[in-house]
């Protein structure tokens, strides 16, 4: 045995930033057999267990809690810190990374966790904290602890005691030992909770009573520690930082080694029911000599709703559906989402530096139908090119005066040369080469929270691929009809080609707040495909449970009644009248219009959206 080898028991993914220097490091991860430690009793002895089947044969013995981790940084006077992901830059932050044992074990032969005032959890002392045990706990179950730790062990009272009476307490049970302290420890651990065993039927025990037996091996830590440290045994406290989030992210590969169309998609929770529409009419276009790599960002899809996309790609070995959690990235930089855009737009921003692995992917925005092969136009030559994307078509009317403020705005704010090269960002086949050639992360973000934005990141997008776009046909990113107004503004040449792409779509756009799944008279075309694809998605059920409620909700309010009948006269009414009136009375980039906008939203109590923000 070497001179100083050390076994560490309950650190599972965080492992591997919590170094050892200078010391034969034993990762270990034990478990009793489950015929021994039941399910009921893996849930009450939780981290216990691994402790329980630790092999005592190092130098020194270790126990950690999952997203608990000792730290010897001075500048960190607090007893527990909380953290909230487990990183490179966070692991150097509280030294995990240099951590060495051997040399805290050098003044120390027991080290455990630095005790936190009560008086933080509404308690004058330890006893106080137990006895008045809040309601998810049983108060009973301490004093039948009590007893079994000093019938076992009457050498501990008065130390018990003692400790209950102070203002102080260990909250959880990490440990470093020397081999013989762990042992008698252990042997006291395991036989005071054999006695609860006995004594408590936990067989009907709430998920937060589970967690007493916890609770009551920190109190037999505490007791141990100051009782050793009676005996002549050197004791040190350190602090513990808690992290929210120990899942180690690693690089995203290309998931199949040849022919492998990558896509990104962007989703909340909330959003997946549709997502899951889509990623049917992308399977049902697929072709079988080429892989689909498909990657959706997200920051919070429920486990069960990430099965269910899953299941899209069953049967389908050429297709892979993967997700990537985008919160820690995302969590120190400030956008805004206002309207009927949301943050997740901004994922896409984070593409050049999540897959670093690539050299161009497919972007697609989740409100979509695909009705052609999306190798197709993965596979389009974008060299020389930033971004290859289509036209915006709303906002091709806007530059042709639908809107005169917005190239004024494209012009003197996003500074663009050439403001009809103005792009929509729904569909965007990225060059990763060549964007990681021009810009760091850094710098897209700085370019991202400089000002706000009327588009956010579509304007973005524009700011950065500016002089480098090549342009999509209208086929690969067809707007729903939006009617009359923006369709006569339309430049003569993009009307003939979405005249064209309306006919046969490759790829149907359900942009703007009103859907096929919220808007009963939403466009027909679009909204028939849309349906098509939804009911053949596992989560089928939910997308026409939503719809039904949205409508029912509309119909009580009086909404839709009639609406069918009325919805050409209110457009006619809206911008033939309304619109150029409300735009005579009030011009853009006047402090008449400011207040305006800000009565018309205060009265309606909602945020001001960004395309009505003026510069």
């Amino acid at each position: 045995m070497s001179e100083n080898k050390v076994v560490i028991a309950g650190i599972d993914e965080g492992k591997d930033f919590y170094q050892v220097q200078n010391n034969e490091f034993v990762y270990e991860n034990a478990k009793k057999d489950k015929t021994v430690y039941q399910v009921l009793k893996e849930d009450l002895y939780r981290e216990i267990g691994t402790q329980l089947a630790i092999k005592p044969d190092g130098d020194y013995i270790g126990m950690m809690q999952y997203r608990r981790f000792f730290t010897q940084q001075v500048e960190y006077d607090k007893p527990y810190i909380g953290e909230t992901y487990l990183n490179d830059k966070t692991a150097r932050k509280y030294g995990l990374n240099t951590f060495s044992i051997s040399d805290v074990m050098k003044s120390a032969q027991i080290v455990y966790p630095e005790m936190v005032v009560t008086r933080a959890y509404d308690a004058r002392n330890v006893r106080e904290y137990f006895t008045k045990f809040d309601k998810k706990h049983d108060a009973e179950h301490f004093v039948v602890f009590e007893n079994a730790l000093k019938e076992k062990y009457p050498e501990y009272s008065s130390e018990f005691e003692s400790y209950m009476k102070s203002g102080k307490m260990v909250l959880c049970n990490m440990f470093l030992m020397k081999r013989e302290l762990f042992v008698t420890y252990n042997k006291m651990v395991e036989s005071v909770l054999a006695v609860l065993d006995e004594k408590l039927d936990m067989r009907y025990a709430s998920y937060e009573q589970t967690k007493e037996y916890s609770m009551f091996t920190a109190v037999m830590l505490a007791t141990f520690c100051r009782y050793q440290e009676k005996q002549g045994v050197t004791v040190r406290e350190l602090p513990v930082v808690e992290f929210e989030d120990v899942t180690v992210k690693t690089e995203l590969k290309p998931a199949f080694d040849h022919n492998n169309v990558a896509m990104v998609l962007a989703s909340s929770d909330f959003y997946t029911i549709y997502l899951s529409a889509m990623l049917e009419s992308i399977v049902e276009n697929a072709s079988d000599e080429n892989n689909y790599d498909i990657n959706v960002l997200e920051s919070g899809i429920r486990p069960d709703n990430k099965e269910a996309l899953k299941l899209i790609a069953e049967g389908h070995e050429n297709v892979s559906i993967r997700f990537y959690n985008v919160k820690e990235k995302m969590a120190n930089i400030h956008l805004k989402a206002t309207g009927h855009i949301s943050v997740e737009t901004y994922y896409r921003l984070l593409i050049p530096e999540i897959f670093i692995n690539y050299d161009k992917v497919l972007f697609l925005d989740s409100d979509m139908t695909v009705h052609a092969d999306v190798a197709e136009l993965f596979h389009m030559d974008v060299t020389g090119y930033m971004v290859a994307a289509a036209h915006d078509q709303c906002c091709a009317a806007f530059l042709n005066g639908s809107d005169k403020s917005f190239a004024k705005y494209c012009r003197e704010s996003l500074k663009l040369k050439n403001v009809h090269d103005y792009f929509q960002a729904g569909v965007m086949l990225l060059n990763l080469t060549r964007f990681r050639e021009k810009y760091t992360q850094k710098e897209i973000f700085e370019i991202a929270t400089k000002r706000q934005y009327r588009y956010v990141d579509q304007d973005i997008m524009n700011v950065l691929c500016q002089g480098e776009v090549k342009h999509l046909d209208l086929e690969w990113d067809c707007f729903p009809d939006f009617g009359p107004y923006e369709y006569e503004f339309m430049p003569y040449y993009l009307q003939k080609q979405y005249a064209v792409a309306r006919k046969n779509p490759k790829i149907c756009h359900h942009t703007g707040p009103n859907k096929p799944w919220s808007e009963l008279f939403a466009d027909t075309m679009q909204t028939e495909h849309f349906w098509r694809r939804a009911r053949k998605s596992p989560l089928y059920e939910q997308i026409l449970f939503r719809t039904m409620m949205t409508a029912s909700g509309a119909f009580w309010s009086g909404e839709i009644v009639g609406k069918k009948k009325s919805t050409k006269i209110k457009n006619k009414i809206k911008y033939g009248f309304i619109v150029p009136a409300a735009n005579g009375m009030f011009p853009r980039g006047t402090k008449r219009r400011k207040s305006a906008i800000k009565f018309y939203y205060g009265i309606r109590r909602k945020e001001i959206p960004t395309w009505e923000l003026d510069d």
